[in-house]
């Protein structure tokens, strides 16, 4: 029988797609693959969680082959639509090693008997429930509650509860929480909330105003906006205002506004700001263009014919979503869920069996594994280098490693903000620094004697080296760091310190 897990929520805010991520990572790194399968979507749109994980793993079959019927369908006739749903969850499940299913987002059912839904459908695929339960906004002891309710609805329907996880939960009850939530009976853990995955791209915001890119580059469209900033004011007192990540709605002619928001975002002594929207369908002139072109390249600088007021509203109401082009929030996801979720007893309850072939994929996710295992120190040259500082920025985020990066601090902090990256986490050392160039020299000549280079690997050194060539890409740079920690921990010197 192909492994299944039904991942269902109690309500719509606790967002199920962090859970089907580190289920797709944990399945996709043991048996090179996995399904997905939604019973449910709307008609007419894509499903955004097929979507993030067909984008980002592997899956069998196409979009179609990956979910069941519309919310119309089961309205119109709830009995055949389980039957649809069945009969094409098995013509895919057969492809699969493995399948995750996702359950409803309650956004178009309203009723309460959706979550019961859930259940009879898991139950007719024959696949154990991993409950979600939205911690947002509770106390420990009433998320416990809320699992307990949930589980016991599940129960009744006949279900069988793989697990809980407690999602959202704030920081401070997170102890509380796991504590109770020990009581269950089944494996039960608690993420903490992270404002990150909830904040929307500036790509979501220029979407949800029917904005279009002026200035700066595309591939800052991607970073996160931290809020929404109206600089209906002097210039002054818009700068007193700002803050790390905002995004500034403006009117398009206030054009001192718009230079005064690009000079500060460039100097480095303001905070960095995620976009400049222009309201009222007011572009700037050529001239105007092209000052603000040198003043922050970068920055993206959108238009939008709606007025200050709407385009506002349509910002301040959009939710951010996991898209399989937000490397930063797939690696918040994956961190967050590596850190607080036992994979080997989830694994062990499904009874998952590893595969013996060893695909891309997988060896990626070992190395991963190996890595934060084994909790080296990793020193990251060039750390000024775009590449070098989104390959930190993930790093850090799925908690791999340690960090050090070599730069100038000012310069470093400066390029992370403009690049929307978090390097919070990482120790910025400045090779230029006159006592440690004599420090580094000399310790280079004590231990580079007799090193041989084979590859981009060098051999000889007391403690492991890789170097990587000019065309490597973030991706590499981060299973680079991964091998140099597992390579770490194998020579593992007595008196290393835990350093790389």
């Amino acid at each position: 029988m192909v492994t299944s897990v039904y991942v269902a929520a109690s309500d719509a805010a606790s967002v199920k797609s962090v859970v089907a991520l580190g289920l797709m990572e944990l399945l996709t790194g043991r048996l090179g693959g996995a399904g997905v399968f939604r019973p449910v979507v709307r008609a007419g749109e894509r499903d955004p969680v097929v979507e993030l994980l067909r984008g980002r793993y592997p899956v069998p079959g196409t979009y179609e082959d990956s979910v069941g019927v519309t919310y119309d369908d089961v309205h119109a006739d709830p009995e055949n639509a389980l039957t649809t749903i069945v009969e094409r969850y098995h013509a895919l499940a057969r492809r699969c090693p493995a399948v995750i299913v996702v359950g409803t987002d309650f956004t178009d059912v309203g009723a309460p008997t959706e979550f019961t839904f859930n259940a009879r459908v898991a139950v007719n695929l024959a696949s154990p429930i991993l409950l979600v339960v939205n911690g947002l906004g509770r106390s420990g002891h009433q998320v416990a509650s809320a699992a307990e309710l949930a589980r016991t609805e599940l129960t009744a329907a006949h279900a069988t509860v793989l697990g809980v996880i407690a999602n959202r939960v704030a920081a401070d009850e997170v102890p509380v929480a796991r504590q109770e939530l020990s009581g269950l009976g089944v494996p039960a853990y608690a993420l903490p909330e992270m404002p990150r995955l909830m904040a929307p791209t500036v790509d979501e915001l220029m979407r949800a105003c029917d904005g279009e890119l002026l200035l700066g580059e595309e591939t800052q469209l991607g970073r996160e906006a931290s809020g929404v900033l109206i600089a209906a004011m002097t210039l002054p007192n818009v700068l007193d205002h700002l803050t790390e990540g905002a995004a500034v709605i403006t009117p398009g002619d206030r054009v001192a506004i718009l230079l005064g928001l690009l000079a500060a975002h460039r100097s480095g002594a303001f905070p960095a700001l995620s976009a400049v929207f222009l309201s009222g369908g007011f572009a700037p002139t050529r001239q105007i263009g092209r000052l603000a072109e040198g003043l922050a390249p970068r920055l993206p600088v959108i238009l939008t014919h709606q007025d200050t007021y709407a385009t506002a509203g349509a910002l301040a109401a959009t939710r951010g979503r996991i898209t399989a082009n937000a490397t930063a929030k797939i690696a918040d996801a994956l961190g967050v869920f590596e850190r607080n979720v036992n994979a080997r007893t989830l694994m062990d309850r499904l009874e998952v069996t590893r595969s013996t072939a060893v695909t891309p994929v997988m060896f990626e996710y070992e190395l991963v594994e190996r890595a934060r295992s084994a909790r080296r120190r990793i020193v990251l040259p060039e750390g000024t280098e775009e590449r070098i500082l989104r390959a930190a920025d993930i790093l850090l985020r799925r908690d791999v490693a340690d960090l050090t990066l070599l730069g100038d601090p000012e310069t470093v902090k400066a390029q992370a903000a403009e690049l929307g990256l978090d390097l919070s986490g990482a120790d910025v050392v400045d090779p230029a620094d006159e006592e440690l160039r004599e420090r580094f020299a000399d310790k280079a000549v004590q231990r580079s004697a007799g090193a041989v280079a084979v590859g981009p690997v060098l051999q000889g050194l007391r403690r492991p080296v890789n170097d990587l060539s000019r065309g490597a890409t973030v991706q590499d740079i981060v299973n680079t760091v991964a091998i140099t920690a597992a390579q770490a921990q194998a020579q593992r010197p007595a008196d290393d310190g835990g350093n790389a």
